[in-house]
């Protein structure tokens, strides 16, 4: 912890963050709390664990998808999701389920235990913002949001993607 401090006081003498070092340690942090409140451990997750997340909140409010939809909605790569979705199947999160006209398109639906794991997920980040935005003005909100996006914009250009996500 002290190291942790003393490290943090020499960047900041040294080198101001700039918004996006504290967009990134807001961010680690975040879900560092987060996964706390699941009783998970502190270790970083792993890119399969965060795709996870990720495909159970899009699956939860759309029913079902096809792969291909829950690459471009977690800006994943295809072999991350494919692994995921194994993994996540294996545990009765999701089915999938080749499509009767294509079978080159697979289906991935929800399953009951998913949408209960996705609600307890969704519950922990819910507390975790509210602790987060205390302070913050709804005017200071709305701004963080438009200056957020504009970023996100500018990132999704430079690695050619679209933002249909949102």
């Amino acid at each position: 912890m002290e190291n942790e401090k003393k490290a943090q006081r020499c960047c900041e003498q040294n080198n101001a963050p700039t918004p996006p070092m504290l967009i990134n340690e807001v961010s680690r942090m975040f879900f560092r709390i987060v996964k706390q409140k699941g009783g998970e451990s502190d270790k970083r997750p792993t890119r399969e664990q965060h795709s996870a997340r990720l495909m159970l909140m899009h699956l939860s409010r759309c029913e079902s998808a096809t792969q291909s939809e829950l690459v471009s909605v977690t800006r994943m790569k295809a072999p991350t999701i494919s692994v995921a979705l194994k993994n996540m199947e294996k545990e009765g999160l999701v089915t999938r389920v080749a499509d009767e006209k294509d079978q080159r398109v697979t289906h991935v639906y929800i399953t009951d235990k998913g949408r209960r794991v996705d609600a307890e997920n969704l519950a922990r980040i819910k507390q975790v913002d509210a602790v987060m935005m205390e302070g913050v003005t709804d005017e200071e909100a709305t701004a963080m949001l438009s200056t957020l996006y504009k970023m996100r914009e500018n990132l999704a250009k430079e690695l050619n993607i679209s933002n249909e996500a949102d």
